[in-house]
């Protein structure tokens, strides 16, 4: 609701969302337990909220994950105190302060983040646009190998929808006895002997 508020009074190109997930939290939690885990995303929070700024809206997504929604993009030059508030810029802040080491009860614990992000690029944009977009950018970042920032392009969200599609195709073809598997063997040309199929 917030989001779309903002997006409402905001002129095209003015408003990024950044999709930010901490990379590999699931194996805090399972290995030092929830304690250590609630403990850790609560001084993500500050971190975050540090980063961000007073103006930036910040919030807890669920689970490891965040979303920050950043206003003012096409409103001109800066002041010279200000940081720079243009996505990319605001990716790498939050991405090196989420990689900074966090000591909870006597454990230095390092994670990192991948973080997407999209921006009202076009007319009629909604919240839940943004957020789609974003987060389709921010699991391109964690093909890319974690810990880094992406940009939403346009063919992010066809190309994850085409995958999408192919994978429910697949499995009602294995359901359906429609997929039949060959195998290649690999032959040693030196003795003629087979020693694996691909």
């Amino acid at each position: 609701r917030r989001v779309d508020e903002v997006l409402e009074q905001a002129p095209v190109g003015d408003v990024a969302l950044l999709f930010i997930d901490l990379d590999n939290f699931k194996a805090v939690n399972d290995s030092l337990g929830h304690g250590i885990g609630d403990t850790l995303l609560t001084a993500m929070s500050v971190r975050l909220r540090d980063t961000v700024g007073p103006d930036a809206v910040l919030a807890r997504f669920g689970g490891d994950e965040f979303i920050v929604v950043v206003r003012g993009l096409v409103a001109g030059e800066r002041e010279p105190d200000q940081p720079d508030r243009q996505p990319v810029a605001m990716a790498e802040r939050l991405r090196q302060a989420v990689g900074r080491a966090v000591v909870v009860q006597g454990i230095e614990l390092f994670v990192t983040a991948s973080i997407g992000f999209a921006v009202n690029d076009r007319a009629g944009v909604s919240a839940a646009d943004l957020l789609r977009d974003a987060d389709a950018a921010m699991y391109r970042a964690k093909a890319r190998g974690r810990d880094c920032v992406e940009a939403f392009a346009p063919g992010t969200h066809e190309t994850t929808v085409l995958a999408l599609r192919t994978a429910t195709e697949l499995r009602r073809g294995i359901e359906r006895g429609e997929v039949v598997p060959y195998y290649q063997p690999i032959v040693e040309l030196t003795t003629g002997h087979v020693v694996g199929f691909e």
